[in-house]
């Protein structure tokens, strides 16, 4: 599972789609921030974490007053709709660990999306000792005409 491996330019071997989908938090649906994992097994973002707790906390502090003026947070449920998991609101931070593997694999992903946006926005023409740059998107072509003047053609 190298992120890193060439793609020589075919869409088709680039397998980027395919880690955005494992990569991506369920609770905002982007890649990975700080990501944290659940005693469960399943990863979110750190702030999508902790803001479900802070929803969860205010829904039980609204429901039961008197639990909540006991010391009593609640509990919640892992967000992953496959998974049932549960633990107190108060035990998160302690429960979940950063996912430095995952931390990692996005931050891999990211430079790699990167390297072909730059590559795919711009083509680099070495003319002698001068460079230029041009959009990817046009088709050109050099030719020499007598006399040896360059000419670009669209």
């Amino acid at each position: 599972m190298d992120l890193s491996s060439s793609t020589e330019g075919s869409e088709a071997s680039d397998d980027s789609g395919i880690w955005m989908s494992v990569l991506k938090c369920y609770i905002c649906g982007d890649l990975f921030r700080k990501p944290r994992i659940l005693p469960c097994g399943h990863t979110f973002c750190s702030d999508c974490l902790l803001s479900l707790r802070d929803e969860v906390a205010m829904e039980f502090k609204k429901k039961y007053k008197a639990a909540f003026r006991r010391g009593e947070s609640g509990v919640m449920t892992c967000p992953h709709p496959e998974c049932d998991y549960s633990l107190r609101i108060m035990n998160l931070r302690r429960w979940t660990m950063k996912n430095k593997a995952a931390a990692e694999a996005v931050g891999m992903l990211r430079r790699k999306i990167q390297d072909k946006r730059d590559s795919a926005t711009q083509t680099n023409l070495q003319l002698g000792n001068k460079s230029l740059s041009l959009p990817r998107d046009h088709v050109y072509s050099l030719s020499t005409a007598p006399g040896g003047n360059h000419k670009t053609n669209e």
